[in-house]
């Protein structure tokens, strides 16, 4: 049977899903009136639930002022995005407009107590704004086509229909047609908005390869663009590679040849070692070609690649520049007196020039000519040979003259024939077809390199101070401090000219969290005076506001070079590992005081089930046997005697063997009761033994214990003695109980075994040991473990 719920749901469902749609449009394309949209279906779906809910009758909804407000906002949010979609410049009175009209409408629901009118009137709000979005999109898809006049038709219909609402859901036969026409406007408007947005993103995009085609033929460079998959292929050029290669537009993209030689050949060239990268960058490079008229042509190549989801390098959009003017030969350099007296006669650095063909010395500056005694008339007489000391050094710099290389040091000669040692680093240029070579000078002896060096030194220990993430501060050898990196002013909260020269001792440690500190109990002050060190320690530093702060602290000498003793002093708050240590300690403390409560309760729990084992002896009748309820007794005994003993001890996981067994086995004597003229002796081992092997020992020595205190005396009255011991040596532990009683009549156990025997085979196995039975007048039971697996 039909029901109107069903067509409630698929209303619901229908916004539900919509809005889903929007709203992951929006996250992949970040267009704002996509997530308003999707926010208005979703309010349309949690007011449909909301009737749903109630017809279903799984909740009572009374709240008609909360669907009206999502009625309301779902309408404000419709109109939000269709006038963002269209880029109206109306939108901020729309949200006055509709701001003001829900405060009266929230104000009238206050002071009027029947809300009907009110829905009313939000229905006939919802309809205008319906209708106006229509119109307005449907104006707008003049522009954009099918999608926007579909969604503006829907839109102005479902106005329509929101119109009479209020009147046909008091009319029960009109209802389900009412959500049903709802349910078809909804997958039409969402699917006209939705290809609406499409065919706008369409144009928008054919609008900026316009844009991009415009400012491109419009370029006085060569611009391109190139598809890398599956294979390079030009996608479009633009008309100026005509005027600067001779090549028009149409001939290059009709060429195969001419885009080899023009982009194809220099990008496969430049993308193979980088077609794995993700991120885009720009790289540039020059490239020379041979232009339709024959004459060579220098392009400066600038592009960006870009890549597709796998990461991939999927097109290239970039540019070339002909810089061929831009390049003089030598002879214009020259002859352009501006240029290279700015750059080679007025450097501060002595250069030369060297022809790469003879050796002849080109040109040297005024630096170079001084620091040699030579004239530069002198210079270009001379090859570049007859400066050097060593021939052997002077192959070696024409060996790496094909590139630049960094400064090397070398021996050359001035006019003297002294000698000067030099850094040399070298570059080769090309003008006009002919290699130079050029070469950089530095003077060792000079001070300016050493100052330079120094600095260069200076500068990389300041990096590696003020990078550390640890506090370093130096002292001299009265205490003062000269220096302090900035994690450790930080830490103390002194500025470089608060602390620097000042006292370390009446600065930054001249008291602990015990109070003050002297002087002469000051570990620092005693390592400086006697040029000692600090291993690291647990010490106490004072900050500028007097707060105290614990530190870990080391201290090591330094010797300069005139034999001047300094402090180093590297130091690191430990605030927060004290504070985590004493977490750790209350926390071992707390489980500590558990332990020994689990202890406590199993061993009772234990003694309760004993006492009702012992209890329920005492009511059988007197023909049942007995002995197997005290051999249960006497094991479960044997056990909460362990855990008993684990209590009472500081370490809670081991216990003194010698005392649990002297303990153990009084305990077994006093329940058995047997005879009161048996001598018990006990050569136990004092050694700690864990919880593992206490439970197995414990229930092999009861097993013995009690079988001997039954059985051992039946026909021997005189000279009863029972010996149980434990000895251990570096290879092996033995557990032995001996009895003067009537021995073993068969020391074959092959037959038939007791349950007591049967458990005393267990436990040496899980102990991992051997068990031998002897008659020496009486029974012997040794029991061999191999290595001291009992010690804890």
């Amino acid at each position: 049977m039909h029901s109107i719920s069903y067509d409630i749901f698929f209303v619901m469902m229908g916004y539900l899903i919509f809005s889903m749609i929007f709203i992951l449009m929006y996250f992949i394309e970040k267009k704002e009136y996509l997530m308003l949209w999707g926010l208005s279906w979703f309010s349309f779906a949690v007011v449909i639930s909301i009737r749903i809910l109630n017809k279903a009758g799984l909740m009572e909804l009374n709240i008609p002022f909360f669907s009206m407000t999502l009625t309301f906002l779902s309408t404000w949010l419709l109109l939000l995005g269709s006038m963002m979609f269209i880029r109206s410049s109306r939108i901020k009175k729309a949200n006055i407009a509709l701001g003001f009209t829900y405060a009266a409408i929230a104000l009238m629901y206050l002071i009027f107590p029947n809300p009907q009118i009110l829905i009313y009137f939000t229905f006939a709000i919802s309809s205008v704004v319906f209708i106006y979005s229509g119109v307005i999109l449907y104006i707008y898809a003049g522009k954009h086509t099918v999608g926007g006049k579909i969604a503006g038709v829907t839109l102005f219909i479902w106005g329509l229909h929101k119109a009479d609402y209020p009147i046909v859901k008091n009319i029960e036969w009109l209802l389900p047609f009412g959500y049903q026409i709802s349910t078809i406007f909804t997958m039409l408007t969402a699917c006209g908005i939705i290809l609406m947005h499409f065919e706008k993103s369409k144009q928008e995009n054919s609008s900026r390869n316009n844009f991009f085609r415009n400012i491109a033929e419009t370029s006085k460079d060569i611009v391109f663009f190139v598809d890398i998959n599956p294979e390079l292929t030009l996608q479009y050029i633009s008309p100026s590679v005509e005027k600067i290669t001779g090549y028009s537009m149409q001939e290059v993209m009709d060429n195969a040849s001419l885009q080899n030689l023009i982009i194809i050949d220099f990008l496969t060239k430049e993308l193979s070692g980088i077609k794995q990268h993700v991120k885009p960058y720009e790289l540039m490079d020059v490239q020379e070609i041979v232009a339709k008229s024959g004459k060579k042509v220098l392009l400066k190549f600038s592009y960006t690649p870009y890549h597709a989801v796998d990461g991939s390098i999927d097109r290239v959009v970039g540019y070339a520049k002909d810089i061929t003017e831009d390049v003089l030969d030598f002879e214009t350099l020259m002859d352009r007196q501006d240029w290279y007296e700015a750059l080679f006669q007025k450097s501060y650095n002595m250069q030369m020039l060297v022809k790469g063909s003879t050796g002849v010395i080109v040109d040297a500056n005024k630096y170079l000519t001084e620091f040699l005694g030579y004239n530069i008339a002198d210079f270009r007489t001379m090859k570049l040979e007859e400066i050097f000391a060593s021939q052997q050094e002077l192959n070696s710099l024409w060996q790496s003259t094909d590139k630049v290389t960094a400064p090397d040091r070398y021996v050359i000669k001035d006019i003297s024939g002294s000698i000067k040692n030099v850094l040399i680093s070298t570059s080769s240029i090309e003008f006009s077809s002919e290699k130079y070579l050029y070469l950089n000078f530095t003077d060792l002896s000079s001070e300016i390199y050493f100052e330079k060096e120094l600095n260069n030194i200076t500068t990389l220990h300041s990096a590696i101070l003020e990078s550390m993430n640890e506090g370093v501060a130096g002292l001299d050898k009265t205490g003062k401090i000269f220096f302090m990196n900035s994690f450790a002013m930080k830490l103390l909260g002194y500025e470089y000219d608060e602390i620097v020269g000042k006292d370390h001792h009446n600065t930054i440690h001249y008291k602990n969290h015990e109070g003050e500190l002297s002087r002469e109990d000051c570990p620092i002050t005693l390592a400086v005076e006697n040029e000692g060190k600090l291993d690291s320690h647990r010490d106490s530093f004072v900050k500028k506001s007097g707060e105290i702060v614990p530190v870990e602290i080391s201290l090591g000498q330094l010797s300069y070079f005139n034999d001047e003793k300094k402090c180093i002093i590297i130091f690191r708050d430990i605030t927060d590992e004290l504070e985590n240590e004493s977490r750790m300690i209350q926390q071992i403390s707390e489980n500590k005081v558990l332990l020994q409560e689990v202890h406590h309760r199993v061993k009772n729990n234990l003694q309760i089930i004993s006492s009702l084992l012992s209890l329920q002896t005492s009511y059988m009748a007197p023909d049942i046997e007995k002995d197997p309820m005290q051999d249960s007794i006497a094991r479960i005994k044997s056990m909460a005697l362990i855990h008993e003993l684990l209590y009472q001890t500081n370490g809670l996981s081991s216990l003194s063997l010698k005392h649990y067994l002297d303990k153990l086995v009084f305990d077994l004597y006093s329940m058995m009761a047997i005879s009161d003229d048996v001598n018990i002796k006990t050569d136990i081992e004092d050694i700690a033994i864990s919880l593992d092997y206490a439970v197995p020992c414990g229930l092999i020595v009861t097993e013995l214990f009690t079988n001997a205190l039954k059985h051992a005396f039946k026909d021997k009255p005189e000279k009863k003695e029972i010996e149980i011991g434990f000895r251990s040596d570096d290879e092996t532990s033995k557990l032995w109980v001996k009895d003067s009683g009537v021995g073993m009549k068969e020391t074959n156990t092959s037959g038939k075994e007791t349950f007591g025997v049967t458990v005393i085979k267990s436990l040496v196995k899980q102990l991992g040991g051997n068990i031998t039975y002897e008659n020496q007048n009486g029974l012997l039971v040794n029991i061999v473990f191999d290595k001291i697996k009992l010690k804890a």
